[in-house]
């Protein structure tokens, strides 16, 4: 018990993990900030007194705490571009003056309120696009991860681990199964839900064309990655689903009816939905940072354990995500309380995620084959 009270981590370590609190608190004042304002707290604040209600001011005040928060991190990337040694100075810029930096993201979280509208509206379109590059590199990062995972496990020769590598593809295929059939059954009860019923069917289908290529003797992927992507692909489609606006045609209803109780569980719904939502996209934008920034390190080097600059760039991105989930991609419209990302745009930027998910995968098998140059190895 002594030995692990007395652990203590690494400079690099502590950063990482202080500059993630950072970019929590950061969404959660913004989710604050959007659900619980009042016209009369943005009066006196400049744009935010051009709104007419407190949930337009609200949803303008969530965008501009991402905004400040996008800032801090992204002249945090700017500063330490391309460090990677340890004894470089501009590190202390990462790893040092904490309360200088938390001064620093205040002050820019106040700046953010007191620019013009205008800058805002600019900021919010330059945020779609890095939001949707976000949406690839933690694509990209899950790939990654998926690959590394079967091949770790395929580098053992043990019953052990070839019977986990089996027990999880059965887990990870049974599982999405089970979840296209809840697919089905929630947001396809009626045969004129069609739309509904091309995203199930269209994720059926690419499982299908992506484990046959997997299985191909020539390619040999394997079940585990084909498992796993196609889970991805059923968590894509659902919470695509789920994003469909409440008026939609076959779209999830979280209206209650008129007993209190009911009302009680739908709200509970709701709120716990929400927040399992936000705390996804939390971890979400922590993994794609450390993958995304993973380095090699090496004692006799002194090279970094990852990429500083990486690291802060990805939680800039990842503010940007932030701002789109809190404001379901347009500046047009309110959000209910405990909303989160719903819309039709929402809808569509999870389902074009889904599709570039099967691309980049059924690439990844078939590329050594259509460029046979390259050296893939």
């Amino acid at each position: 018990m002594s030995s692990f009270c007395c652990i203590r981590l690494g400079p690099l370590t502590k950063a990482k993990y202080s500059y993630f609190s950072i970019f929590a608190a950061t969404a959660i004042i913004a989710w604050i900030l959007r659900d619980y304002s009042s016209e009369s707290t943005y009066k006196n604040i400049p744009g935010l007194s051009e709104c007419d209600t407190s949930k337009c001011a609200g949803k303008e005040a969530a965008i501009r705490t991402t905004l400040g928060g996008c800032l801090f991190f992204l002249l945090h990337s700017i500063a330490i571009i391309g460090v990677q040694a340890t004894d470089d100075p501009r590190l202390k810029c990462h790893t040092h003056c904490w309360p200088v930096q938390v001064l620093a993201w205040v002050v820019l979280e106040v700046a953010s309120f007191l620019l013009p509208s205008e800058a805002v509206q600019v900021y919010f379109q330059l945020a779609r696009i890095a939001a949707g590059a976000f949406l690839v590199l933690q694509i990209v990062c899950l790939l990654d991860v998926v690959y590394k995972w079967n091949e770790a496990w395929l580098g053992h020769e043990t019953l052990f681990f070839k019977l986990a590598l089996i027990t999880v593809s059965f887990l990870a295929y049974g599982a999405s199964f089970v979840g296209v059939g809840v697919l089905f059954y929630v947001f396809a009860p009626a045969a004129d839900c069609s739309l509904n019923i091309f995203f199930v069917v269209f994720t059926l289908m690419c499982m299908l064309g992506y484990s046959a290529i997997s299985l191909h003797p020539k390619v040999n992927a394997g079940l585990l990655t084909s498992g796993l992507i196609f889970g991805y692909s059923v968590f894509l489609c659902w919470s695509a689903l789920l994003s469909l606006p409440p008026k939609a045609h076959c779209a999830f209803s979280n209206e209650g009816g008129g007993e209190g109780g009911d009302e009680n569980n739908v709200q509970a719904i709701k709120v716990v939905g929400f927040m399992l939502a936000l705390g996804a996209a939390l971890v979400a934008t922590v993994r794609t940072a450390e993958d995304g920034a993973e380095g090699v390190y090496s004692v006799e080097s002194s090279t970094t354990a990852y990429r500083a600059d990486l690291l802060h760039l990805t939680f800039a991105l990842g503010c940007t995500y932030i701002a789109m989930l809190l404001s379901a991609w347009s500046l047009n419209g309110t959000s209910e309380e405990w909303e989160l990302d719903r819309g039709w745009i929402s809808v569509w930027v999870k389902i074009v995620a889904q599709w570039i998910t099967g691309f980049i995968y059924t690439w990844t098998m078939i590329a050594p084959f259509v460029l046979k140059g390259r050296d893939f190895s």
